[in-house]
């Protein structure tokens, strides 16, 4: 029951998280309804959920099923190779660009250019942050735990993450400085949550300062990337605009009522002026609402992160296998939530609130990934309670004085299926028939199935002995083999998220019908 009453509990930060990304939706509405010239319906942004899971299922689908040797076979000298290949095709482009003469541009501009068709690289962006690099991470970091952190897979896994990251910075080196502080915020995040996922405790010290390492590089690269301000200018916001934000906060944040709109910004031409057509939320919860307002949607925020952490489940962190794909959205919503609310009081870090922006789409499609990963740990928290429904199967059944079981197909007549996988057969019961679905498990020394049945509601499975023809109850003498056989079970169902399952071992021993053989 363990299991059930944890799966219920992190259901409800999954309702609560989806019910305050409806309540930001709706304000984000509201917002765009009185302060923009445009025509917003009441639906425009509320619209942006069924593309938003589509997209999201994409993206899912792209995590789940993602080439298999980068989960089991996949190693630190193919991360390097791959490595290598990927900087060719990066060479590949740089040259497709200085042939194109200003109509081919991968690097120069803030969007991919070919000849008459652009392509913004903010779309690409988010797909990079929380899909692709956190994907990379994970392989690299897998590969070396399986190498036992040795030296040449540790030059291999360092050399693979440099060369990724210098793919980045050249990509992205266009766009605006705000985007790199972002990169190298977001990249340290993943790799700190994928190094404490798969570094051994007793390297965590080291690991710590290789992480530090990392940032300390990303951060000197900076310059390199970052376009210089000018006199006046903050280092992500040009002067004027920086200045007409302060002034704005200043002018709105000094008259603004506690509750509703004050008198005077009712008649303020100027917060009129700085508030039509601008996204700034703070400022007009700030103008329609008053400190309340504000004070509710900070609110919101700090619950909307709560969740998040919920969600992510630093519990299944070790055994969830996608797990720093799923933490760095989080953490991407997570930032941007911090961030944007500090630029809505006039901090120079032009970072959007997350729904609030001009579309929601992405920030929904990433909160719709975040919940596909809540799902998937509530799948593996049911599994890992698993052995706790079996029960001594004398329990269930009555064999009377003898120790032979009646085990019937769905249509009456008895069960003769020499090896049984998934399989719906009837058990006598004591109390009647109980509806079963059966899997064979065969050892060197004896042969068992697993009954897997619902008794009240509750799912519980027992283990019977199989021999020609017949089964039997198992005795006390065979409690070594049916461990062997719940490990098996256990194994094999285990869901597809989880960390070291479904390697190629456990799949084939399950259906090995020769005994001798497994």
């Amino acid at each position: 029951m363990t299991g059930i009453k944890r799966s219920s509990k992190q259901i409800l930060p999954m309702v609560i998280g989806s019910t305050l990304v409806l309540g930001l939706i709706w304000l984000n509405t509201f917002i765009h309804q009185n302060s923009f010239s445009d025509s917003y319906g009441d639906f425009s942004f509320l619209i942006e959920i069924i593309p938003a899971i589509s997209l999201a299922t994409l993206l899912n689908t792209l995590v789940m099923f993602r080439p298999a040797v980068w989960q089991s076979t996949y190693s630190t000298a193919d991360c390097a190779q791959d490595a290598a290949w990927g900087a060719i095709a990066m060479m590949a482009l740089l040259f497709c660009e200085i042939g194109g003469q200003g109509n081919v541009s991968f690097f120069s501009y803030s969007s991919v250019v070919l000849g008459s068709f652009t392509f913004p690289k903010r779309y690409i962006y988010d797909f990079w942050v929380i899909i692709w690099f956190p994907i990379q991470v994970d392989a690299i970091l897998r590969a070396m735990k399986h190498e036992d952190f040795s030296r040449d897979a540790q030059q291999n896994g360092f050399t693979s993450l440099f060369v990724m990251t210098l793919e980045e910075l050249l990509f992205f080196q266009a766009m605006p400085n705000i985007w790199q502080f972002d990169l190298l915020l977001l990249n340290t995040f993943t790799l700190a949550v994928a190094v404490w996922k798969y570094v051994p405790t007793e390297y965590a010290e080291k690991s710590i300062l290789h992480v530090g390492l990392y940032a300390i590089i990303r951060t000197l690269c900076l310059p390199l990337q970052l376009k210089l301000p000018v006199e006046g200018d903050t280092i992500c916001m040009l002067s004027s605009n920086w200045e007409t934000l302060r002034v704005a906060v200043r002018e709105i944040a000094t008259h603004a009522a506690f509750f509703g709109t004050s008198d005077f910004l009712k008649v303020s031409a100027d917060a009129h002026y700085w508030l039509a057509d601008n996204r700034t939320p703070v400022l007009q919860l700030l103008y329609y609402g008053g400190w309340a307002a504000v004070i509710g949607l900070t609110l919101v925020l700090v619950g909307f992160i709560w969740v998040l952490v919920k969600l992510v489940d630093f519990r299944n962190a070790r055994v969830h296998k996608e797990w720093s794909v799923y933490a760095t959205a989080a953490g991407m919503l997570s930032y941007r939530a911090v961030c944007g609310m500090l630029y809505g009081f006039g901090a120079p870090w032009p970072v959007t609130l997350p729904f609030l922006g001009r579309n929601s789409l992405l920030d929904l499609s990433v909160f719709a990934l975040i919940l596909w990963g809540a799902w998937e740990n509530i799948q593996i928290s049911r599994h890992q309670h698993l052995e706790d429904t079996f029960v001594p199967a004398e329990t269930l059944l009555d064999a009377g004085d003898q120790l032979h079981c009646q085990v019937h197909n769905p249509d009456g007549t008895p069960c003769t299926t020499d090896y049984l996988f998934d399989e719906p057969v009837l058990v006598s019961g004591k109390e009647g028939e109980l509806s079963c679905t059966a899997d064979e498990y065969a050892l060197p020394e004896k042969s068992f199935t697993v009954f897997t049945t619902t008794v009240d509601s509750r799912t519980i499975r027992f283990i019977l002995e199989h021999e020609p023809d017949e089964w039997v109850l198992p005795d006390s003498s065979t409690n070594e083999l049916q461990q062997q056989v719940r490990q098996r079970y256990s194994a094999y169902h285990a869901p597809v998220s989880m960390e070291g399952v479904h390697t190629d071992e456990y799949m084939e021993e399950p259906y090995d019908e020769d005994p001798e053989t497994v």
